[in-house]
């Protein structure tokens, strides 16, 4: 909670410079997505989502009144500890099982959910697996000024899955790996890395892939007029949201977002809409 209070009282001072969105309160989760860690917003107006550690291997269906639809299990998969959770235009759903807040996990993965699959009716499908570690890590855990492997977010950009790291080291930057979006084992391609003062806790691009957000508590670092997936060399911009453990966000267009965030002692657990269209320049 201390935590929580010092993020509020930063978010109060860097207020009075940096633009602020307005998120309107679409509805409280279903009760047993208490840890809401990623969304996937669909055509139909539903939503995707999965809980953090501690649940089971599966993912859920809801609509924009909190009603759960469905709960779809991932046959022989595990959940270490999911995190984000996104979808290419085919309409595959890829779930991120790399958490990692120790920085001591080896069995870093990603479930790859077929698009056919996802439009089955049936409630449990077998997934394909990416596993992947990162070139750059030596030691497990590492030395605690360089504890930046906890990639809680991910996007896809053509072929290519990018994940974003969530620093818990002693600097202030979020380094970018790319991973292919076909199963197998692989080392990760560091490519570049970027200041965001927060913890990244989920990224979302939207579909006309012009706009790349990264989320954090009480922030949006958002970035624009980049080339292809060189998102880090485009236009950068910082707009602040209220505070609470946000983990979640994907467009519903280009310019609106759905959020998430975590219930965390009384506050959270709520899907969240913005209209960013006046804000994103």
């Amino acid at each position: 909670m201390k935590r929580l209070f010092s993020i509020l009282l930063l978010s109060t001072f860097t207020s009075l410079w940096a633009q602020n969105a307005h998120l309107t309160q679409v509805c409280t989760l279903p009760v047993n997505i208490n840890e809401s860690s990623g969304v996937i917003a669909n055509p139909d107006g539903t939503l995707w989502t999965n809980n953090d550690s501690g649940d089971k291997p599966q993912i859920y269906k809801i609509d924009t009144l909190g009603h759960l639809l469905k709960t779809l299990v991932l046959k022989g998969a595990t959940a270490y500890d999911y995190e984000d959770i996104t979808q290419d235009p085919e309409g595959n759903i890829y779930v991120c099982d790399c958490g990692n807040n120790f920085n001591s996990r080896q069995n870093l993965c990603i479930y790859k959910i077929a698009a056919a699959d996802i439009k089955g009716n049936w409630d449990t499908v077998t997934p394909e697996v990416i596993k992947f570690r990162y070139p750059d890590q030596k030691a497990f855990p590492p030395s605690k000024s360089a504890m930046n492997f906890d990639c809680e977010s991910i996007i896809i950009y053509n072929d290519s899955i990018f994940l974003f790291s969530k620093n818990r080291g002693e600097s202030d930057y979020c380094k970018r790996y790319s991973l292919p979006t076909e199963p197998g084992i692989y080392t990760a391609t560091l490519l570049d890395s970027t200041k965001t003062r927060r913890w990244v806790t989920s990224a979302a691009l939207s579909p006309d892939k012009k706009t790349l957000i990264l989320l954090s508590e009480n922030r949006m670092n958002v970035y624009t007029d980049f080339t292809g997936s060189d998102f880090f060399h485009g236009k950068h911009q910082e707009i602040h949201i209220p505070v609470t453990q946000k983990e979640g966000i994907a467009f519903k267009s280009n310019s609106e977002i759905y959020l998430t965030d975590e219930l965390f002692r009384g506050f959270g657990g709520k899907l969240y809409y913005s209209n960013l269209s006046g804000l994103i320049h």
